[in-house]
């Protein structure tokens, strides 16, 4: 064959034309009917430089805002709890004990605290109360712990923790609260054993209103 006629067979002056494409750094090259529009392209090259799996940046940068926010929240309220319990400066007050006539009496001095434990008896001993100083009492940051001297072989210690009540001031009932364990220890004379009782409790102020004269 003519080199001539070779030539333009192969570059589209015949029936068929040629078609270069280049698609993602590889050159695949089809041969169409001249005089047909060419619809559809099939590439099978992968575009160079393409990661199909990447994060969009968009999403990145939202997600890390979002990661931010939620951390921001968490310090916030930690920081709240923490200041909340920190302006409690002097826990001085009278609180409701076991019983609605009972009293828990404390005085803060320093980190020292002091005062005692009044609990009614009943009818069966003509109302008699008994008063249980507190021998030993301490408060470091929002932590407190008591214990009373024993009275008929039986004394009460505490431990737990001091917070704001529902009371708006001082003078307000239920201003701070006591939460923490309560033991009620028990000597018997007999075995010389002590028996304790703990239980979960919470002691409320009781406000200018009803404080004992």
């Amino acid at each position: 064959m003519p080199a001539a006629l070779a030539r333009n067979k192969l570059f589209g002056r015949g029936k068929e034309r040629e078609k270069a494409l280049r698609f993602g750094g590889q050159l695949e090259i089809g041969i169409f009917p001249s005089g047909k529009e060419d619809k559809e392209e099939t590439f099978t090259g992968r575009r160079s430089g393409v990661n199909e799996n990447r994060t969009p940046t968009g999403f990145r940068t939202n997600r890390l805002w979002l990661c931010a926010a939620v951390l921001g929240l968490v310090a916030a309220g930690g920081l709240r709890a923490q200041t909340s319990s920190s302006k409690i400066e002097d826990i001085t007050a009278d609180y409701r004990f076991l019983g609605a006539n009972d009293t828990l009496a404390l005085l803060q001095e320093a980190g020292t605290l002091k005062g005692y434990i009044d609990v009614l008896q009943g009818q069966s001993e003509s109302d008699v109360v008994l008063s249980y100083p507190i021998n030993i009492g301490s408060r470091k940051g929002d932590h407190i712990e008591f214990r009373t001297r024993r009275i008929h072989e039986m004394y009460y210690r505490f431990s737990g923790t001091v917070q704001r009540g529902t009371g708006g001031k001082k003078s307000d009932p239920d201003y701070l609260q006591l939460t923490g364990e309560l033991q009620t220890i028990t000597r018997q004379p007999e075995t010389n054993k002590e028996v304790i009782d703990r239980q979960q409790v919470v002691f409320k102020s009781k406000g200018e209103s009803q404080e004992q004269p």
